[in-house]
């Protein structure tokens, strides 16, 4: 008896069409937190700016302005193989000891998205939406502004295939203020993971 062809109904297709939409939207966005599987809401009163507006150690994702003058950057850099976020935190400790004026506030690890998170605040000179350049041994304000204490919150996250960093900066004066908008934006994480490349021969 001959066999009867294949005939997609109207669901099949829907069903193929979907799937084929859904493996292609990590790969192909132009959004590059989407192509890093991450989703982030900052609360009311910031807004986008350029992802390179403030330079980071890795690949940018996304950039905020906030109120106050503070800034949010987002960004990827290589994976850590068996890294912890103790050890990502006593890293970042010991790449900052020596800047002028710097003062560690707060050192830890925290539960974000259902991933433990490593936490450094710091506080050291700067512009209130970035630290100052120390080059000579002491820091200098590129604009030419008196530089005033500057807080930073660094939430770094391991993943297989990279390492993930949001890391915020206000002046110091509006410090609480931070807190509480750090606090919101990091309920609003969502945080896919990413492979580790590996290459066949």
């Amino acid at each position: 008896m001959p066999s009867r062809p294949f005939r997609a109904t109207p669901f099949v297709w829907a069903a193929a069409l979907a799937a084929v939409a859904t493996s292609a939207a990590g790969c192909n966005s132009s959004d590059p937190l989407e192509r890093a599987r991450v989703g982030l809401r900052p609360p009311a009163g910031w807004t986008p700016v350029g992802r390179t507006t403030w330079p980071v150690p890795g690949d940018p994702l996304a950039a905020w302005k906030g109120p106050g003058g503070a800034s949010l950057v987002v960004y990827s850099s290589l994976p850590v193989p068996g890294g912890k976020a103790d050890a990502v935190i006593e890293g970042m400790v010991n790449r900052l000891e020596n800047m002028p004026g710097l003062r560690v506030i707060r050192r830890g690890e925290e539960k974000v998205g259902g991933a433990v998170a490593a936490r450094l605040d710091v506080s050291a000179p700067g512009n209130g939406q970035s630290f100052a350049p120390t080059g000579i041994g002491k820091p200098v304000s590129l604009d030419g502004k008196e530089l005033v204490p500057t807080r930073r919150v660094v939430v770094t996250l391991v993943r297989p295939g990279d390492t993930l960093s949001l890391v915020w900066h206000a002046p110091e004066s509006e410090a609480d203020a931070l807190e509480g908008q750090v606090r919101d934006t990091l309920k609003s994480l969502t945080v896919g993971q990413t492979r580790l490349a590996t290459q066949s021969y």
